[in-house]
Parts: C-alpha cells; structure tokens; sequence
C-alpha cells in the first residue's frame, strides 16, 4: 500500500490591502497616558495600605479648601494638586469610563497635533477644569480626583476639529 502525501507550498502571510486603517487607531500619547493612571491606579489598589492611601490623596488630590485665604500656603502640594489629581482615580470604573473616552476622543487630537502638545494639552485641560470647580466650589473640603476634567478638554477639542485626523502622515509633535 502506497501513502500520499499531500504537499503543500508555502503560502505567503495574508496582508490587510495597502491603505486600509488598522484595528486599533491609538495613538502613543493616549496609550502612555493611560497606562500610566493604570499603574497608579495598582499601585494605590494593591500596595498601599489605607493610610498610605489617605496620605497620597492628601497630597496629590486637588482640595479647593486650599486655596482659601486663611488655609493658603504655597508648598508643593498646593502647586502640583492642579495636575497630580487627574492621574488618580476612585474606582477601577471610573478609571476605565475615563480611558475609554479618553481613547475615543483623545486619539484624533493627538494625531492632528503631536505627542508633546498633546501632553502639554492634558496639563492644560486639568489644570483650567480644577481652576473651574475652585471658582463654583470655592472652600469645599472634597477631594477632586480623576481625569474628566482633561478627557473633556479632549472632547471639546475633538469636536472642533470634527474627529478628523490624518493617520497616514501624522503631525509631529
């Protein structure tokens, strides 16, 4: 009895056509700013006790009662809690409500104007919607923690710019 086999010849790899867009569209500034509010996230989650935690927040969390003539003093935390606040999170739900829209609105603006304004940009935003909830909650003595403020500025730029990005020659930042 005489076996055959059947010989196969190689095949090359199936390639997507040229021209059509990737699965994913995100871009690295997107990516990197996500990843590191994740690794916060974990590391408040999984390595801090509570009081470690508390102590954090103190110190990062943007508390409008500082700002308060008779509280103001101009220490660190103070000048980086307009900042530090949008890499923190309350929940992992809220991190990820967060880096979803992040991801849907802040990629296009990213593309459209670079990695570095891009970054510049998310400071920026954070730091005028802290400035916005100082103004109408002036004095109040609750943290504000987490990224809206920023992924909002990215929105808001998004629609401007009506979601267009050109991905195939992106802008360097």
């Amino acid at each position: 009895m005489t076996e055959y086999r059947h010989r196969e010849e190689p095949r090359e790899p199936v390639r997507a056509p040229e021209g059509s867009p990737p699965v994913f569209n995100l871009h690295g500034v997107v990516v990197g700013l996500s990843l590191v509010c994740i690794a916060i996230h974990v590391f408040r989650t999984q390595f801090l006790s509570p009081q470690d935690d508390a102590r954090l927040l103190i110190a990062t969390a943007f508390f409008p009662i500082r700002y308060a003539p008779e509280l103001f003093t101009p220490n660190l935390p103070t000048l980086l809690s307009p900042i530090t606040y949008a890499f923190l999170h309350g929940s992992w739900a809220h991190l990820g409500i967060n880096i979803i829209w992040f991801s849907v609105f802040g990629s296009p603006l990213a593309y459209r104007i670079g990695w570095r304004r891009s970054l510049i940009f998310w400071i920026v935003t954070a730091v005028f919607a802290a400035a916005a909830h100082l103004v109408i909650y002036f004095g109040d003595t609750g943290p504000v923690i987490g990224a809206s403020g920023a992924v909002s500025g990215f929105m808001g730029a998004a629609a401007r710019f009506g979601l267009r990005a050109n991905r195939r020659e992106p802008r360097r930042g």
